[in-house]
């Protein structure tokens, strides 16, 4: 049972010791516990697979075709892109070069750029 919850335990101290847990940790802590989860083929086969299956429902919202968790992981260098599939990924690829297109654009304050 310990290795069961253990990737559980090991998201739930991560996010307890930030003193904010940003979006961005979503998708990577999703994805990692997913991973470690599936690789569990102990006798406690049926437990694990009910965790699974509940975190699936939780995050049948799309969290991972949302536009701002993707771009929010996607700029977090501990993340960048390594939890997206290149064909996933691309299209935010392209949103963040138009973005930081926009930005560069942007007079500063005090008018300079």
């Amino acid at each position: 049972m310990v290795d069961v919850l253990r990737p559980l335990a090991t998201a739930t101290k991560f996010v307890q010791h930030h003193e904010y847990a940003p979006i961005s940790v979503v998708i990577p802590l999703y994805k990692d516990i997913m991973r470690e989860l599936s690789a569990n083929s102990s006798p406690t086969k049926k437990v694990t697979d009910a965790i699974a299956d509940g975190l699936r429902r939780r995050m049948r919202e799309g969290y991972e075709d949302q536009e701002h968790f993707v771009l929010a992981t996607m700029v977090d260098p501990r993340f960048k892109d390594t939890y997206f599939a290149p064909d996933k990924k691309e299209p935010f690829v392209q949103k963040l070069e138009q973005l930081a297109g926009v930005l560069s654009r942007r007079p500063r304050r005090g008018g300079q750029r």
